[in-house]
């Protein structure tokens, strides 16, 4: 009886060691890349600020709006911070007062183009249609807090066959904007694409532009779907931007 145990024994402590070595031998599996951090719209945090010049002393989220009492175009500074170091951070703020929104199917969308878009307007759709909004326009100001230009968040992929401009909308509701126009002009095929779903607050909206050679064409996108495989930065223009909702 007693051999028998101790052969049991030694099986049982064979048996352990194996499991030991086998589990030792396992290889644990690799641990999920970290899920890319949520960009808040509602923060501004530019660094390295491209083209930046001596005379800037601070930046500033600035809505434009029309007037009807006065009849005449009137801005509300709503974030201002000190621009150092080549860089500025703004808060904008969490509710932006209804006085100075427009209805969202009076928005001008041209303002995100180089060129005239106003024939397509009529086909862009706004849902719901009494959703309201604006934008801010993040300037730069002198000591004496005189407009001397503005800064934009930029983007371009390797090739530069895509080129991005990031700009900050706020909408009092839940909104979607779809939309597309598509011709061709001097054997060039252009297509414009609104493809937006924002919610309610501030939102980064993207124009997208996307050029291939072979076919021929740029596609021109507004989406709220932040571009991937883009190198982004800020830039200054010596220039005073003028939006003028």
């Amino acid at each position: 009886m007693k051999k028998h145990l101790f052969i049991f024994m030694i099986f049982a402590t064979a048996i352990v060691f194996a499991f030991l070595a086998c589990k030792k031998e396992t290889k644990p599996e690799p641990l999920p890349p970290p899920p890319t951090p949520a960009i808040d719209p509602s923060v501004i945090d530019a660094k390295n600020v491209r083209n930046s010049i001596d005379e800037i002393a601070h930046a500033a989220a600035i809505v434009h709006f029309y007037d009807y009492v006065n009849e005449i175009t009137n801005s509300d500074v709503i974030a201002k911070g000190e621009f150092k170091n080549n860089g500025f951070k703004l808060t904008l703020p969490p509710y932006v007062r209804d006085g100075i929104l427009v209805s969202m199917d009076m928005f001008e969308f041209e303002n995100d183009f180089d060129f005239d878009i106003s024939f397509i307007l009529d086909l862009i759709e706004v849902n719901p249609p009494e959703a309201k909004g604006t934008r801010a326009s993040i300037t730069a100001l002198d000591e004496e807090e005189n407009a001397i230009g503005y800064f934009q968040y930029k983007g371009v992929n390797d090739l530069g066959t895509k080129q991005v401009v990031a700009s900050y909308v706020y909408v009092d509701r839940a909104v979607s904007i779809k939309g597309n126009y598509s011709n061709s002009f001097n054997n060039v095929e252009v297509a414009l694409l609104f493809d937006c779903s924002l919610k309610k607050g501030w939102n980064i909206v993207y124009r997208v532009m996307d050029v291939s050679i072979t076919p021929l064409s740029t596609t021109f996108t507004i989406t709220a779907k932040r571009p991937s495989d883009i190198t982004w930065y800020w830039e200054f223009s010596g220039s005073v931007l003028q939006l003028e909702i």
